[in-house]
């Protein structure tokens, strides 16, 4: 495992670790368990696979790089061959769906234009590792946290009897009891919400510049020629078109004026 990999997760396990092990109750060791369980869920499904995305777009740089002071021509079919650009098996089949398109359209002789973007981007990562289940991770501590401060109290509350002075003694500790249970899930909620929102979104942002990294990498030193060329046709049409216009518009003022 990478360091941020053993770093988040030691960050999280010790956060529930520490607040299990302090639980003043069994029905709050209970809760801040479940929270443990949800976090770990979080961690393996979204925070894991984020972490090697990140790997995945340094190792896809690195070897760029490494490409470029060795060959300084041809660099889009020197990468093009190579089987496993990001050593990550997510990254290498959405980048052989980018190739296959590329593929297809030398072939047909298309004009769409296709760039690595399009294929590998935020949204399409966000897909891969349920960001918006693992998103809604933190409003859940948060609220099991609040089921825990309304059973703590309902159990409280249920327990008190005034029917001798020694029943009402035991009724007040039973009450207080339950108000411990309800203040420490609530703060075991708050914490293990901040802390998870903390890790997930520091991973997630790491990832991020890392694919803006191989990005600006890409674009320099591999960019599909065929593709580049098209862009810079297009864009020349467009600068054409937009000439033209502005000649027509100025010769539409001259007639208007000779009119008035």
């Amino acid at each position: 495992m990478k360091k941020t990999d053993v770093i988040s997760g030691v960050i999280l396990l010790s956060g529930a670790a520490l607040l299990l092990a302090l639980a003043p109750d069994r029905l709050s060791m209970i809760m801040v368990g479940f929270m443990g369980a949800l976090m770990i869920f979080g961690f393996f499904i979204a925070v894991l696979p984020s972490s090697h995305f990140r790997t995945g777009f340094r190792h896809a740089s690195a070897l760029i790089e490494k490409k470029r002071r060795v060959q300084s021509q041809n660099m889009w079919i020197t990468i093009a061959r190579t089987d496993a650009l990001f050593m990550n098996e997510t990254l290498d089949a959405m980048f052989n769906d980018y190739k296959e398109k590329i593929k297809r359209r030398a072939q047909e002789s298309s004009r769409s234009l296709y760039d690595v973007s399009d294929v590998i981007n935020e949204a399409a990562l966000e897909a891969k590792t349920w960001q918006r289940v693992t998103s809604q991770i933190p409003n859940m501590l948060t609220a099991l946290g609040i089921l825990g401060t309304f059973i703590g109290l309902i159990q409280g509350i249920s327990d008190i009897r005034f029917s001798s002075v020694d029943v009402a003694v035991v009724s007040i500790q039973s009450l207080l009891a339950g108000i411990s249970t309800a203040f420490y899930t609530s703060v075991a909620g708050v914490v293990l919400s901040i802390l998870y929102t903390l890790v997930s979104r520091t991973v997630w942002n790491l990832m991020l510049q890392g694919m803006d990294a191989f990005f600006h990498d890409f674009h320099m030193y591999v960019s599909d020629p065929a593709n580049v060329r098209d862009k810079l046709v297009r864009n020349a049409n467009v600068r054409e078109i937009l000439k033209h216009l502005d000649e027509l518009v100025s010769l539409r003022r001259v007639e208007e004026s000779k009119d008035e």
